[in-house]
């Protein structure tokens, strides 16, 4: 998780609990520089969620401007 950058880049992260390792079902999302990570659809966010173990990149990145748009409405 330490080489993950806040840089628009698109990821799918991956989780653990009790019973070991699980994918986000297709859940894609962005790092923010503040070192949150928001899911990209629904836009939350992931303050009080479960902190993700691993990161794949999807090669993609987004705008700063639709990074803006996911974070203002994961706030409201």
């Amino acid at each position: 998780m330490a080489t993950a950058k806040a840089d628009g880049l698109i990821c799918d992260l991956l989780f653990d609990d009790m019973a070991g390792h699980f994918p986000t079902d297709g859940l894609q999302y962005f790092l923010d520089a503040d070192g949150t990570w928001y899911p990209i659809n629904p836009p939350i966010e992931m303050f009080f969620m479960r902190k993700p173990i691993n990161w794949r990149p999807s090669y993609v990145r987004m705008t700063p401007e639709r990074r803006a748009l996911i974070k203002r409405k994961a706030k409201v």
